[in-house]
């Protein structure tokens, strides 16, 4: 039995209306008053918000087993649903929601002490994660990789921000570790860039060298292996060491003026490009206005060798910009597809067996319609509702692969 029809054992509605719970010491009190319809239509109402009540208190109980349910949202419930015990609107079995909103409560203590504990063990868990930062902080002080370590302090900062909080005098304590480690990781790294004055020289021959090599690649008119040269040159440039800062300015200034060089060149060659491809656009341009004013097709024949004599003179005209490639390429296609389709639909119409079977097709849904149609008639007629109401989707089906059927009838006879 459902808990729905179990509810309605529990209650009746009189004849003026009024909504009567049975309660569990076999009393009875008023819970509403029932003048809309049908007394079953009432009884299923009042029932209804009871088992709705029900339900939301076993999932919720169900949920804090799970160990997912809310604390808060749980004891609110367990306060409404007591109160509308105190003050019932609906039918069902009040003795067996009030065990549930029992069980409900039990649950809901038993979550709260779990979470207790459970923050008491992240305060424990954030003192030990934070020591282990401290200690890492320490190990990696002395550390000479400078990018990566101090990297690293960014990250154990983040880290630590990211803990639960312990108790306030161990984390003052373990700040000042981490502090300390820090300070002594950038005073070494200072120390360390202080000494860098003496690496000028290596920056000085990698560069050189490759202003070396950028000038003797900047007359070559060899754009796209030049070009892939030029690029492993500046990546090269990139990761190399670097001088001073004048140094640098004089020695990129010299590097990039032989870049420039060879991509002034480069970009003479490209327009140039440019133009020839903006030359074929206009005569593919000029083939598709050609290819489109064969539309509509009359003569088929001659509609396909004029259609052939544009394509060929089409493929030996070269690229077009790749910007307007799909659109000039999409007008003549358009045309392509056109007399293709003709060509179909000429070959379909030619075939008489085609058109005699369309016919057939059509009388055939005709007639199936019209008996259909009749049978509607006498369901109506017997006032058979549910009869009427399946006919009359058979009908709209019916009515729809006829006028496919007379459709396609038409198109084979024209």
């Amino acid at each position: 039995m459902s808990d729905l029809e179990t509810a309605l054992a529990f209650g009746r509605i009189e004849a003026d209306g009024t909504v009567l719970l049975n309660l569990p010491d076999g009393s009875t009190t008023p819970v509403g008053n029932w003048a809309a319809g049908e007394i079953s239509d009432g009884l299923n109402f009042y029932a209804r918000k009871y088992v709705d009540l029900l339900s939301e208190v076993q999932l919720a109980t169900s949920r804090m087993a799970q160990g997912k349910g809310q604390v808060e949202a749980s004891q609110k419930l367990i306060d409404r649903v007591k109160e509308l015990i105190q003050t019932p609107a609906f039918i069902g079995d009040v003795a067996l929601l009030a065990s549930n909103v029992e069980l409900l409560r039990v649950a809901v203590e038993a979550r709260g002490e779990e979470l207790s504990k459970k923050r008491a063990e992240q305060k424990a868990f954030a003192i030990v994660k934070r020591t282990e930062l401290v200690e890492e902080a320490e190990k990696i002080a002395k550390s000479t990789k400078w990018k990566a370590t101090s990297d690293r302090f960014k990250e154990l900062v983040e880290e630590w921000k990211k803990l639960p909080h312990g108790t306030k005098s161990q984390e003052q304590e373990l700040w000042k570790r981490l502090s300390k480690a820090r300070s002594a990781f950038d005073k070494n790294r200072r120390q360390f860039f202080a000494q860098r004055q003496t690496e000028r020289v290596e920056a000085e021959n990698v560069k050189v060298e490759l202003i070396k090599e950028a000038k003797k690649l900047a007359a070559s008119n060899d754009w796209q292996n030049t070009s892939n040269k030029f690029k492993n040159l500046m990546s090269k440039w990139k990761q190399a060491p670097k001088g001073s800062k004048a140094q640098e300015n004089q020695w990129w200034a010299e590097f990039k003026s032989y870049q420039d060089a060879f991509f002034v060149g480069y970009k003479a060659q490209d327009e140039k490009r440019n133009a020839e491809e903006t030359a074929n656009l206009e005569k593919k341009k000029e083939l598709a206005s050609k290819a489109e004013a064969l539309l509509p097709v009359t003569d088929l024949n001659s509609a396909k060798k004029a259609l052939r004599q544009i394509q060929d003179q089409w493929d030996e005209i070269g690229h077009v910009p790749r910007k307007d490639k799909n659109s000039i390429e999409n007008r003549l296609k358009a045309v392509e597809d056109n007399v293709r389709s003709f060509d179909r639909k000429e070959s379909k119409n030619s075939n008489p067996e085609n058109t005699a079977r369309a016919k057939a097709t059509a009388d055939l849904l005709r007639a199936k319609l019209e008996e259909t149609k009749a049978l509607a008639q006498a369901a109506t007629a017997q006032g058979d509702e549910k009869k009427v109401q399946s006919l009359a989707t058979t009908i709209q089906t019916q009515e729809m692969l006829l006028a496919a059927a007379e459709k396609a009838l038409v198109e084979f006879s024209s």
